[in-house]
């Protein structure tokens, strides 16, 4: 998931050095990285931070993982689910359906 977040290999290797534990809070697993891994610019802090969360839906056994999902086009909703789908109404109201008809 790092890799696909355009994360530094040196990077990811100090993040597979953390000891795993199966629950952390979100202050805990920001606290161990940036000890860790002390010289990280905030957007690879939040780019670690946003796989994290990610794997840890995806690792979820309580609850189903949705397969897909209706949403805008936003960057931060990919790699969420399997699939996702688009939403018309979006379009319809940015008008980029009525040029295109």
């Amino acid at each position: 998931m790092l890799r696909q977040f355009n994360v530094s290999s040196g990077v990811i290797e100090g993040v597979r050095q953390l000891r795993r534990e199966p629950d952390w809070t979100e202050a805990q697993f920001q606290q161990r990285w940036s000890e860790q891994l002390p010289d990280l610019g905030q957007g690879t802090g939040e780019r670690i931070r946003e796989a994290a969360l990610i794997a840890a839906y995806h690792a979820e056994t309580e609850h189903p993982v949705v397969r897909l999902w209706v949403c805008e086009d936003a960057k931060q909703f990919k790699r969420v689910t399997e699939e996702l789908a688009l939403c018309w109404v979006q379009y319809l109201e940015s008008g980029i359906i009525q040029r295109s008809l």
